[in-house]
């Protein structure tokens, strides 16, 4: 026996408990004229689901409910911010991490640089072979990478288009992409999608807004006019082997482009022959990636060369070697320029230049005892 149905003030009903097909009975108690309950009206009565945080979430594609990183980039306050950081004048920081089998590390990283990270989870599939494939995709082109990595990919265009597009009202400021292991594969799909989208000419005054730190990076081609860093272990098997695949890929497409200009250069001195014309040569093709400004590699062969921990806490031995020329030594005066402006431009955390000036002073003070 159900509860009976009870007239609420103003008019208004309260259902405190009513039996699946309703009865007419209690539909009656209602007091409302109701019309003849035939068999062309249909009542639709479902059960409520308990609420729970994944009955709400709305990020629902393909059927599949995405995880609730994905319910949009949240930003990680690092423990202690740089001295000189600056919410109105400093660079958004954006970091994309690499494959993992577990939760994306963001606090670290944070703490590391000494600023507000923002995070755009890249691992939808928590497979290390299918995101593998995702990264050989992204690496081969930047439409595959968008489809193997549809929401980092999206995620990250988003927030570029927030930061950088001139279009956009709330645009503002420049933005420090930090991306490890196959997270640089998914900066620079993103990134060339956004010059793609908003032209040449709007991209030559935006690029240089934009800085890339790569960690471990299986990307090595970035869209030209970006200022990028590669971070690399000797021993990063990762590092490694993308670089390879990234030459391979940067020759095969160098010797098509020389077979197709060639062709093309062919066909247009015999069309101008035949019409009596100056042959105007072809126009210098311009590649759309070009290796990153600047790449370090660290003699470090671990097993851990892989880690991200690893290269977070080698920070300032990359800065350093930054500053070391064939032989491996290192220019004292050079560093500490560099260090200044890093200083002042709370490019990393105060513990970080801090270990930089102290390997600085112990280098100073073993020149002078020598």
């Amino acid at each position: 026996m159900t509860t009976p149905l009870v007239s609420a003030p103003h008019g208004s009903v309260q259902l405190q408990a009513i039996a699946f097909p309703p009865r007419r009975a209690d539909l009656n108690a209602l007091r409302i004229p109701l019309p003849n309950l035939s068999s062309n009206l249909k009542v639709s009565c479902a059960p409520i689901a308990p609420t729970t945080e994944n009955s709400t979430n709305p990020f629902v594609r393909r059927g599949k409910l995405l995880r609730e990183e994905q319910a949009g980039p949240k930003t990680q306050q690092p423990r202690h911010l740089a001295k000189n950081y600056d919410p109105a004048l400093s660079p958004m920081t954006v970091y994309v991490n690499g494959i993992t089998a577990g939760n994306p590390l963001h606090g670290p990283v944070a703490d590391r640089f000494g600023v507000p990270t923002t995070l755009v989870v890249n691992d939808q599939d928590r497979s290390v072979v299918i995101d593998v494939g995702n990264a050989v995709a992204g690496i081969l082109d930047k439409r595959w990478g968008r489809a193997a990595e549809p929401e980092a990919v999206e995620n990250l265009f988003r927030l570029l288009r927030r930061q950088l597009d001139p279009r956009t009202p709330a645009s503002r400021g420049s933005i420090h992409l930090i991306g490890y292991s196959q997270g640089g594969v998914v900066i620079s799909n993103a990134l060339g999608l956004f010059r793609e989208e908003i032209g040449e000419q709007a991209w030559g005054r935006i690029a240089p807004r934009i800085r890339v730190t790569a960690l471990g990076s299986a990307m090595h081609e970035w869209p030209r006019g970006v200022e990028v860093i590669e971070y690399a272990h000797r021993g990063d098997s990762v590092a490694k082997y993308s670089s390879w695949l990234a030459k391979i890929k940067s020759k095969t497409a160098a010797s098509f482009v020389a077979i197709s200009r060639g062709y093309a250069s062919a066909t247009e001195r015999l069309a101008a022959w035949r019409e009596g014309r100056q042959y105007q040569p072809l126009k210098a093709v311009v590649p759309e990636l070009v290796p990153a400004s600047r790449r370090v590699v660290l003699d470090y062969d671990a097993s851990d060369a892989h880690d991200l921990h690893t290269y977070l806490r080698h920070l300032p031995d990359f800065f350093l070697a930054r500053h070391r020329d064939a032989t491996g030594r290192l220019d004292p005066v050079a560093a500490a320029r560099d260090l200044a402006t890093s200083i002042a431009e709370a490019r990393f955390s105060d513990d970080v230049h801090s270990e930089i000036r102290g390997r600085l002073e112990r280098k100073a003070t073993s020149k002078q005892l020598h």
